[in-house]
């Protein structure tokens, strides 16, 4: 009976421990959605689109050596 009850609170925990993770994970996917969604619409965004030829004219420069 004694073993009975220590399994019981063993179990119990164990439970709690999952759900906490379980919370946690929960918590981190939405917040990787957050995330995904801002760099999509950055990338959509008309202020990335009109920037892309001075993000390629830098990255040549860098190629070049012209820039640091």
């Amino acid at each position: 009976s004694r073993h009975i009850g220590v399994l019981a609170r063993d179990r119990n925990i164990a439970m709690s421990n999952v759900a906490v993770r379980d919370a946690t994970v929960a918590a981190q996917s939405q917040h990787i959605e957050e995330l995904e969604q801002k760099v999509h619409d950055l990338y959509h965004s008309t202020s990335w689109k009109v920037t892309r030829p001075l993000r390629l004219l830098s990255r040549l420069m860098t190629k070049a050596g012209l820039k640091k």
